[in-house]
């Protein structure tokens, strides 16, 4: 080999050694970048795990606090529910035997305060079960058209106070039934209207029902609360549906309320499929929509059928009833629901009690509140499913439980399921499905004059007969206001009239004038205008029967 060639030789060896040396460079650069990322991602997994271990922990407390504050709510619902059953059952019981107008005032202000309070705390219940995804709608067919109208007749006596007009337009061609929760639009219906009303000094709220067809058996449906208030600011009109929210110049202390009713309302007509918006300008008024699309359109012949409030007429056999609650006003509201049936009541305190006096009366019905110190209700009960000879007595469980998940479990584990506050027609309904009883016919237009022709002295006993020279000067005595009641009508005058003669006749001894009266006051506490003045006519004619019966 040349040297020419030699020296070309050492300098290819001389570029690839520098290459080589540069590859090595770039492999412990390489190697550097690798064990930095290594080391980054094992610092990320690190971080990673730490962030999924805050993350499951900030869950946990999260979950924790959502059960504290169900726990919460619960009590506090219980703790509010309990005494307004007792305010609310005791203030129905008087206002059935109260007579004088200035003290039926007063009780009208217990209950409609009592309401009041009812209507916040199941307002406040309403929001924490619809942010925590829990409140639960019921769809079905309902007559829209007549929620309404229901709402002239909840407000037209505080639209009528302040002077202003309130309209109720359903515009033609409105379904005559519609699938929604009934009870969460006239929520929706009465928070908007209510707020109307409030704000509004001069002019009126009109409620504008109305609809499009959006497809083949479904509508777009739309109510619109129409006011001519105070207006809301446009920088207000986005955050007047945050909870506890209320525009400048419409404060608590002004015009009350806690500003729950829109934030609620919205949720609940989001729930429903569909949204609130509004327009507003100050000084002009308001206007709501509830907008809901893709409504279901029923028939009325499928509108469920609506709970009565009317107390059945039954004559329950002979039994006794358990109740089992430790308030002492609520076991003595349901005795007096019941005390005009042939039931006898037992009172526990507590479960211990119960378990004790079940043990020992066999009673026909239990009435089972949950809530108690010592032995609760549901552990009560599950005593009682474990014992031979009481395990298929029938529990109706009596209570203030608040949150779904409660009511479920007391639902399993009991025959029926009464929420605080309860109504005597709901109690009696509810017993009615397990004891046997007896319907009694009552005929509202049937008259008290025919059985009084039947009525013979024999009917009566020595002292009744000695009263009713008595009550023939009473009746006789009460021409001149009997008189007075057919010429004006008047509700309240013709109610202490009736309950006069019921008291009569039932001290006396004289059905006739007994049944003629508690049907003349139950004609006059429905406002039955048709109906009074052909019952008014009677009462001259039960007088001329009494003269026969007495001078018989």
């Amino acid at each position: 080999m040349s040297e020419e060639e030699l020296k070309k030789a050492a300098k290819k060896l001389r570029v690839l050694q520098r290459k080589l040396d540069r590859s090595e460079d770039d492999r412990r650069i390489l190697e550097g970048i690798a064990e930095r990322n290594s080391n980054l991602f094992m610092n990320f997994n690190a971080e990673i795990e730490s962030a999924n271990e805050q993350l499951a922990e900030a869950r946990a407390a999260a979950d924790e606090a959502n059960r504290t504050k169900s726990a919460f709510l619960a009590s506090m619902s219980h703790e509010i529910r309990t005494p307004m059953n007792a305010i609310l059952g005791f203030s129905d019981i008087l206002s059935g035997t109260v007579r004088d107008p200035q003290q039926r005032e007063y009780l009208e202000a217990i209950r409609t305060s009592g309401n009041s309070l009812l209507g916040l705390i199941n307002d406040i219940l309403d929001l924490s079960k619809v942010e925590a995804g829990k409140l639960e709608l019921e769809f079905k067919p309902c007559d829209a058209a007549s929620v309404c109208r229901d709402m002239s007749q909840i407000f037209s006596q505080k639209a009528g106070e302040k002077g202003i007009d309130l309209t109720i337009d359903v515009v033609d061609g409105f379904p005559d039934a519609i699938v929604l929760d009934e009870l969460r639009l006239r929520q929706v219906l009465i928070n908007l209207i209510g707020n109307a009303i409030k704000f509004t000094t001069t002019g009126g709220v009109t409620l504008r029902a109305s609809s499009i067809g959006d497809g083949e058996g479904s509508a777009r449906v739309t109510f619109a609360v129409i006011d001519t208030g105070l207006g809301i600011p446009e920088d207000q009109v986005d955050h007047i549906f945050g909870a506890f929210e209320q525009t400048r110049g419409q404060s608590a202390a002004k015009f009350g309320g806690t500003g729950l009713g829109l934030a609620i309302s919205k949720r609940l007509a989001q729930m429903m499929g569909g949204d609130i918006r509004v327009t507003s300008a100050m000084g002009e008024g308001s206007t709501f929509f509830v907008e809901l699309a893709g409504i279901g359109v029923a028939t009325q012949d499928e509108v469920a059928a609506q709970a009565d409030d009317e107390v059945p007429a039954v004559h329950f056999e002979a039994n006794s009833v358990l109740v089992v609650d430790d308030i002492v006003y609520n076991r003595m509201l349901i005795r007096t629901y019941l005390s005009e049936y042939d039931l006898k009541v037992i009172e526990a305190s507590d479960g211990s009690d119960g378990l004790e006096l079940a043990r020992e009366h066999k009673p026909a019905v239990i009435l089972m509140d949950v809530a108690m110190p010592e032995i609760g209700g549901v552990e009560a009960t599950q005593w009682l499913r474990n014992d031979d000879e009481l395990k298929e007595t029938p529990i109706i469980v009596v209570t203030a439980a608040a949150m779904k998940e409660e009511e479920e479990i007391l639902r399993q584990i009991s025959d029926a399921y009464l929420k605080k506050p309860v109504s005597k027609a709901q109690l009696v309904r509810e017993l009615m499905r397990f004891l046997p009883y007896d319907e009694v016919i009552q005929d509202p237009s049937a008259s008290a004059v025919g059985s009084a022709r039947h009525w013979t002295p024999a009917d009566l006993s020595e002292e009744e007969r000695a009263e009713l020279p008595e009550l023939r000067q009473l009746i006789q005595d009460s021409i001149e206001a009997w008189q007075d009641l057919k010429d004006t009508l008047t509700i309240n005058d013709i109610e202490i009239f009736a309950s006069r003669m019921h008291e009569a006749g039932h001290r006396s001894g004289y059905e006739p004038l007994k049944v003629w009266g508690e049907r003349l006051g139950t004609q006059a506490k429905m406002f039955d205008m048709g109906s009074l003045p052909a019952t008014l006519d009677e009462y001259p004619v039960l007088q001329n029967d009494l003269d026969e019966l007495i001078d018989a």
